[in-house]
């Protein structure tokens, strides 16, 4: 979009017109906007971004002219881009994640967008879930990490000076940079913390402000000398080599002795797919580590971070990722606030299309053994569902799979008893126009107990008692008869896998009940007792037994 100059007037007219024009400007993102406050002429406004007062006059042809010293306070002035990439006194974004803001000097602050240029004198704060990467005129990047502050000072590469001067001022966070070899010789590269300074002319590295308002140091690449900001006794900077770190607490008065970074974490045991909108990242503690940072990319290179973490356990979690492949980059961070060396793992997202709710029956429900209806919450936007339904957890016993239903509701025939597991996925038409099924929700369990009827008690007289009852496969059963109905006077206790069992009595009476255990081993509670009563039969002296003229045995009282 191309932008016309903003012409800068007085009073009242000239600060709405300026609001007004404001948002269109910022699509320019090559432009640098600038509210004029006291004081602020062209020529100064020329030095300052542009490290030439000579400049103001390709100042006042970008904005229609104005005079150079009158300029109207609250008026919004625009620093070309093009003017800014010929001195280099800038850094451009090359890409951000969450929540941004650049800072003016003034104080005025409005969202950073990508591909947008920052000038020198200007703040960048990320949120907590912020994230943004800026590109130097000399090649080098800056990567500020979420609940960071970074001023960049000067930003004075040789295009416009003899030597270069970049100066960063980390007022909170992490700054991780690449830096560029800093030529001619006498460059000046330096990121400042409000205890440490760091200089460098060449590598890769990172700078915190740590808790307490003391700082750390780490290097990946190259040589990195640390001293503190203000000493004024002098004392040689402390060289900290790759895969070293350093840090200073409040009250010291120099950097400590460099030590070895600790070691990436184990990601092994991360999973190489998550199904859950929320990517959660656990693996085991790095010993020494009292925190982790954790970053989520689009790239190998870790050029495209989506989302940044940080953690005191060893688990860190990255909510509104869109699903897609990434790679995660895990740091423990010791005692000392010094950040160790990063692991990576690739891992894939798909947790959309979400799956339904369910309804019925509730987690744990007990179901009678009739047919079991299944429900579930209807998803917008959802063309059908898949069901599956099994006897174990791991769903590899499937009782029902249904790839493909219409309705939010399936029913089941009646089941043998056992507790039985269901989930259910959402279909729907993706961005190419061909189907997209989405994860299993969480599996939900009911158990089936179907009835069993009361036994029959078929007394033998004489001889004892015959008793059956139904029962289901796989079922085991406990028999037991005793003198009392609250069974304090057991006389017999039998196991059987059969619903049926031949108990050998003395004539009496006795109480029966029996227990069942179902083949997934629920033991149910022992059904009602049952009275019944074994009678005397006459027997003849040589044991047979007498009987009336109809045959029926001649029972004693």
């Amino acid at each position: 979009m191309t932008h016309r100059p903003l012409p800068l007037m007085r009073g009242v007219a000239a600060a709405a017109l300026a609001l007004a024009l404001q948002a269109a400007a910022q699509t320019a993102s090559a432009d640098v906007l600038h509210t004029v406050a006291p004081g602020d002429t062209l020529s100064s406004l020329a030095q300052r971004y542009l490290d030439d007062a000579q400049q103001w006059k390709a100042l006042a042809q970008a904005n229609g002219s104005p005079q150079p010293r009158r300029l109207p306070v609250g008026a919004v002035l625009r620093i070309p881009g093009d003017l800014l990439r010929a001195v280099g006194g800038s850094a451009r974004v090359l890409h951000l994640s969450g929540t941004v803001t650049q800072i003016d000097p003034d104080g005025r602050e409005r969202p950073l967008l990508p591909d947008e240029v920052v000038a020198q004198g200007q703040r960048v704060r990320t949120a907590h879930n912020g994230f943004v990467t800026l590109a130097l005129a000399d090649g080098s990047q800056l990567r500020v990490a979420g609940d960071s502050e970074l001023l960049l000072d000067r930003l004075r590469p040789e295009l416009v000076r003899r030597r270069a001067q970049t100066l960063l001022d980390l007022r909170s966070g992490r700054v991780e940079l690449r830096v560029a070899p800093q030529v001619p010789a006498g460059s000046r590269f330096e990121v400042r913390t409000p205890l440490m300074a760091a200089g460098v002319r060449g590598t890769r590295f990172g700078v915190s402000v740590t808790a307490g308002g003391g700082a750390s140091g780490d290097v990946e690449e190259g040589l990195v000398q640390m001293q503190a900001r203000d000493d004024p006794q002098g004392r040689a900077p402390v060289v900290v080599q790759p895969g070293q770190g350093t840090a200073m607490a409040a009250g010291d008065r120099a950097p400590g002795a460099p030590s070895l970074l600790l070691p990436g974490p184990d990601l092994a045991g991360v999973p190489a797919l998550h199904e859950r909108p929320v990517l959660d990242i656990a693996f085991p503690a790095v010993p020494g580590a009292v925190a982790y940072r954790g970053y989520v990319a689009r790239d190998a290179a870790l050029e495209r971070i989506e989302a940044n973490a940080l953690s005191t356990a060893p688990r860190l979690r990255f909510e509104d990722l869109d699903d897609g492949d990434y790679e995660v980059a895990v740091r423990a961070i010791d005692a000392r606030g010094i950040e160790g060396a990063a692991a990576q793992h690739t891992v894939r997202l798909k947790a959309r299309p979400l799956p339904p709710a369910t309804l019925q029956p509730a987690q744990n429900q007990e179901i009678p053994g009739a047919a079991v209806l299944l429900q579930w919450a209807e998803r917008p936007g959802a063309t059908g569902y898949a069901l599956q339904v099994a006897r174990d957890a791991q769903f590899r016993q499937l009782v029902s799979d249904q790839p493909a239903l219409a309705t939010s509701e399936f029913t089941l025939p009646a089941l043998p008893s056992g507790v039985y597991h269901w989930r259910v996925r959402t279909r729907t038409v993706g961005r190419d126009g061909q189907p997209d099924l989405g994860p299993y929700g969480d599996a939900r369990s009911f158990s089936v107990r179907r009835p069993i009827a009361p036994a029959q008690l078929m007394p033998q007289a004489g001889e004892g008692l015959a008793v059956r009852w139904d029962g289901e496969p796989g079922q085991r059963f406990l028999l037991q008869v005793a003198r009392d109905e609250a069974f304090s006077d057991i006389v017999l206790s039998r196991e059987s896998e059969e619903p049926q069992a031949e108990l050998p009595l003395a004539p009496g009476r006795y109480w029966v009940r029996f227990q069942a255990t179902d083949a997934d081993g629920f033991v149910r509670r022992f059904s009602s007792p049952q009275q019944v009563r074994i009678e005397t039969a006459l027997r003849s002296g040589d044991g047979g037994m007498p009987r009336t003229s109809d045959g029926g045995r001649i029972l004693l009282d």
